[in-house]
């Protein structure tokens, strides 16, 4: 599986070993899934290091997401409500249970 985040908020996950049959193509098409949980550019991802299941997003749109990939559902986890200030980075620990944001003002 691999994922990419666009600067419309679309998250992208690919999967590079399968392969749909379509009849209007002549070769075999790519199996790609497409989300959109955030409304800005996504600035950073990262597997939760804990639970490898959970893809973290994080956004300009002051929002970090988290993809359930087994229920196939995001869940916010954070909310920059009151600043709106826009979220460059972040990083999470070994155990997963906190996550440290990253912000460029200027």
């Amino acid at each position: 599986m691999a994922c990419a985040g666009d600067i419309n908020g679309h998250l992208g996950f690919w999967d590079v070993n399968g392969q749909k049959e379509d009849p209007e193509e002549e070769d075999p098409q790519p199996i790609v899934y497409t989300y959109r949980p955030h409304t800005q550019s996504m600035s950073c991802m990262m597997f939760n290091p804990a639970n490898p299941s959970q893809l973290y997003t994080s956004s300009y749109d002051g929002t970090i997401q988290y993809f359930d990939m087994e229920k196939a559902e995001f869940t916010t986890a954070f909310e920059d409500k009151d600043e709106k200030i826009p979220f460059t980075a972040f990083d999470m620990p070994e155990e997963g249970h906190s996550v440290s944001v990253f912000r460029i003002l200027g």
